[in-house]
C-alpha cells in the first residue's frame, strides 16, 4: 500500500505528512448495466428527490467508464452499483465492466476512501456474501426483515424494533463469508439469513451490499434509501430532506354539494367533471359548523401535544363571500377564535370557475376576465383583513385549480401580488421537471405553480355511511369498486378493486398514500375539502381519520419530525430548489474539514452533515441552506 493509500483511509494527524483524504467533487457515480433496471429508477428518485448530484453510466450500453480522479482530486464522494455485479444475461450471464475496470474502481475507492454501495447484490467474496440456497420472489404478502444491532449508525431515523416489510421485489438469501484480513457485518436479516452487510476488505474499502431489489415505490425502498446514501457519503452530502405533511381544505365558509347514488346530477358520469358541468343546486349540500371546526382544532391539537408532530398544522383555504361576521354565524366566530391555530390561503372570494367564469346563450364558457380576476383575489384578501383572517398574501388556490392558462386571469393574481398558485399533480401537464421543484408558468414568469396531490377523499362526501348523501364509500366503490365507472386503462378495463372495499380499507389506501409522500420527502400539499372536516360521529371526520391512519403509520416506523407549511413557505423552498439545480453550482469536500462552493448565478445550496450559519438540526443531523452569490466562493466548515 502507497503512502498515499494510508493517508487515504487513515486519518494521520500525527505522520507530519499526512492529515486527512485527498479532495472530492461532492457528486456520485451510478453504474447500471442497461438502465431498465427497477432499482436504476428507484435510486435516481431518490437521489432527485434529495436534490444530491449524481452522473449515470450504462456499462451495458457501451458506456465507458468515466476518469475517477485528476491525481490530486477525486471526481466522486461515493459510488453506487445499481446491481452488484453489473451484469446481464442474453443468454450467458456476464459483468459488462471489464476486469481492468473493476481494479481501477477499487484502486480508486482505496486510494481516495470513497465508499461503495451496491444496491441490489447477488451475494459474492466481493461483498462478503456467499449465496444461500434459498432465492425469494416476494409479490404482496411481505417477508419480513429486522434490523441487527448494528444496524443503528446506519438507520437511526427508523425505529429498530420495528420490521421493514419487504414486498414487490426479488431477494437472494446470503451468509457472511470474510477473507482473512476482511469483516463482514450483518446489518440487515431475514431470518437467519443476511440480507443486508457492509464489508471491510482487507485495504479498507468499505462496500454496503443489499440483496434485495427495489423500485421507486416501494416500501422497504422507502424505508431504506436515505440511510443507504447517508452511509456511502459518509454523512455528508449537497441535498437534504425534512418529513413534510401540510393538509389544505378548500371551500371554507361555503357550503358542499353531497354525493348521491340516486343518480341525475348528484351522481357525476365521469370521475373529473367538465367546468361546463357544475352539479345541480338541486343536489343535497352540507357547511360546516362551529363545532365542525372546533372539532378539528382539538383534534390538530393532540397531535400537537406530541413531540414527533408538534410542528403538524393544517391550511384553511377560505372563500370570503360565505363568512358572516356580527351575524351570530358560529362558523365565522369559532373562525376568527382559532385562527392563529391554522395557517390560512386564499381560495377567491365566491369559488367561481375561472375557466367558466360565465356561460354564453350558446352555452359556452367565458373565463374571467382580468377585472374579475383581480376582483376575485383582492376582494377574498381584503375582506380577510377586515374581518380578523390572517392570510398569506403571495399565496393562492383557485377554484377547482382552474385558471392555470388563463392569461388575463394569470396577469391580474400577479398583480395583487401572487407569487405561488396550486396546481394539480394528477395531470400530466401540469408536473414539475424534477421532485420538490414547482411549476414555472408558461404564460407569466410571475407566477410559480405549486403542485398539490390530490387524494380521493373527494369533495362531496362527509361521512363513511353507506347509503346516505355524501357516503364517502358508496362514491369511492362507485368511481373504483366492481362496477366502477373509472376503469383500469380506460373505458373497457378491469376494475380497480374486484371487490367492493370497506371504509377502512380505503381509509388504509388513502393513508398509505400519504405515508409515500413523507417517505419520499417531498413538500408538495395535498387536498381536502370543508366538507371532509363534517364530525359524522362525535368528534371524527373523514378528515381526521385519514390524517390520523397516515400519522400513525408513519410515527410507527419512523423517528423524524413532522412539518407542516403554509404555501408561500412551501413555493419559496420549490423556487429555491428550481434556482439550485439550474446553478450548475459545484462543491468540493475537504473530508474532515469544510465544503468550498462556486457558482455562476446567485443560488442556495441545501447541504447535510456541514452547519452554516443558518445550520439547523434535523433528526439526528446538522443541515444548512447556505446563499452563494454570483462568482464567489464560499467556505462551509464541517465542525
Amino acid at each position: 500500500m502507497t503512502k498515499r493509500q494510508s493517508c487515504a483511509i487513515l486519518f494521520l494527524a500525527v505522520s507530519g505528512w499526512c492529515f486527512a483524504s485527498p479532495p472530492l467533487e461532492m457528486k456520485l457515480l451510478v453504474l447500471a448495466a442497461n438502465g431498465d433496471e427497477p432499482s436504476y429508477s428507484a435510486i435516481r428518485s431518490y437521489l432527485d428527490h434529495l436534490g444530491t448530484p449524481y452522473e449515470t453510466v450504462l456499462t451495458g450500453k457501451g458506456q465507458n467508464l468515466p476518469a475517477l480522479d485528476d491525481g490530486a482530486t477525486g471526481h466522486y464522494q461515493g459510488i453506487i452499483l445499481v446491481t452488484g455485479n453489473l451484469g446481464v444475461c442474453d443468454p450467458d450471464c456476464h459483468s459488462t465492466l471489464s476486469a481492468s475496470d473493476w481494479d481501477r474502481l477499487s484502486a480508486y475507492c482505496a486510494a481516495y476512501s470513497v465508499r461503495t454501495l451496491s444496491y441490489y447484490t447477488y451475494p459474492e467474496a466481493r461483498y462478503g456474501l456467499h449465496y444461500r440456497d434459498g432465492f425469494l420472489a416476494v409479490s404482496q404478502s411481505p417477508a419480513t426483515a429486522s434490523f441487527t444491532p448494528d444496524a443503528l449508525p446506519l438507520f437511526p431515523y427508523l425505529r429498530q424494533n420495528r420490521d421493514v416489510p419487504v414486498a414487490g421485489a426479488f431477494v437472494y438469501l446470503a451468509d457472511t463469508v470474510a477473507a482473512d484480513g476482511e469483516t463482514t457485518t450483518p446489518v440487515l436479516r431475514i431470518g437467519d439469513a443476511t440480507v443486508g452487510a457492509v464489508h471491510v476488505a482487507a485495504d479498507g474499502r468499505e462496500t454496503l451490499a443489499l440483496t434485495m431489489d427495489n423500485a421507486p415505490t416501494l416500501r422497504h425502498s422507502l424505508l431504506l434509501n436515505y440511510g443507504l446514501i447517508s452511509w456511502v457519503t459518509k454523512a455528508v452530502f449537497l441535498g437534504l430532506r425534512q418529513t413534510y405533511l401540510s393538509p389544505q381544505i378548500d371551500d371554507l365558509f361555503l357550503a358542499n354539494n353531497l354525493f348521491t347514488l340516486t343518480g341525475g346530477s348528484c351522481t357525476p358520469t365521469q370521475f373529473i367533471l367538465s367546468a361546463a358541468s357544475p352539479p345541480s343546486p338541486d343536489c343535497p349540500r352540507l357547511r360546516i359548523t362551529g363545532a365542525d371546526l372546533s372539532n378539528i382544532r382539538n383534534w390538530q391539537a393532540s397531535w400537537d401535544a406530541q413531540p414527533q408532530t408538534r410542528a403538524f398544522r393544517l391550511t384553511l383555504a377560505y372563500n370570503a363571500a360565505g363568512a358572516k361576521p356580527d351575524s351570530g354565524d358560529d362558523l365565522t366566530d369559532e373562525a376568527l377564535r382559532s385562527s392563529g391555530d391554522f395557517f390560512w390561503v386564499n381560495h377567491t372570494f365566491d369559488h367561481k370557475n375561472l375557466d367558466c367564469y360565465s356561460m354564453g346563450a350558446a352555452g359556452d364558457c367565458h373565463p374571467a376576465a382580468y377585472d374579475e380576476s383581480l376582483f376575485e383575489v383582492q376582494r377574498n384578501f381584503l375582506t380577510s383583513q377586515q374581518i380578523g383572517i390572517p392570510a398569506d398574501p403571495i399565496s393562492l388556490i383557485t377554484p377547482a385549480i382552474s385558471g392555470l392558462t388563463n392569461g388575463s386571469f394569470l396577469r391580474a393574481a400577479a398583480d395583487a401580488g401572487v407569487r405561488y398558485l396550486v396546481s394539480d399533480m394528477s395531470i400530466q401537464a401540469e408536473l414539475p421537471a424534477a421532485p420538490n421543484t414547482g411549476v414555472l408558468s408558461p404564460l407569466t414568469r410571475d407566477i410559480v405553480f405549486v403542485p398539490r396531490m390530490a387524494t380521493n377523499i373527494f369533495y362531496n362526501s362527509v361521512a363513511p355511511a353507506e347509503g346516505a348523501s355524501g357516503s364517502e364509500t358508496d362514491e369511492y366503490n362507485y368511481f373504483f369498486g366492481p362496477a366502477g365507472i373509472v376503469r383500469v386503462g380506460g373505458p373497457g378495463g378491469p376494475p380497480f378493486f374486484p371487490a367492493t372495499q370497506s371504509y377502512d380499507q380505503l381509509i388504509d389506501r388513502e393513508g398509505e398514500a400519504l405515508v409515500n409522500l413523507m417517505l419520499r420527502y417531498e413538500m408538495y400539499p395535498c387536498m381536502f375539502h370543508q366538507s371532509n372536516v363534517f364530525s359524522y360521529q362525535g368528534s371524527n371526520s373523514l378528515l381526521s381519520d385519514v390524517l390520523d391512519r397516515a400519522l400513525q403509520k408513519f410515527t410507527a416506523l419512523s423517528t423524524l419530525p413532522v412539518l407542516s407549511l403554509e404555501q408561500g413557505s412551501i413555493g419559496r423552498l420549490l423556487e429555491e430548489r428550481m434556482t439550485w439545480l439550474a446553478s450548475g453550482a459545484r462543491a468540493t469536500l475537504n473530508p474532515g474539514v469544510s465544503i468550498t462552493i462556486t457558482t455562476g448565478v446567485d443560488t442556495t445550496v441545501p447541504i447535510t452533515g456541514a452547519c452554516a450559519a443558518n445550520c439547523s438540526a434535523y433528526g439526528t443531523e446538522n443541515q444548512s441552506r447556505v446563499p452563494v452569490p454570483a462568482g464567489a466562493t464560499v467556505t462551509v466548515p464541517l465542525r
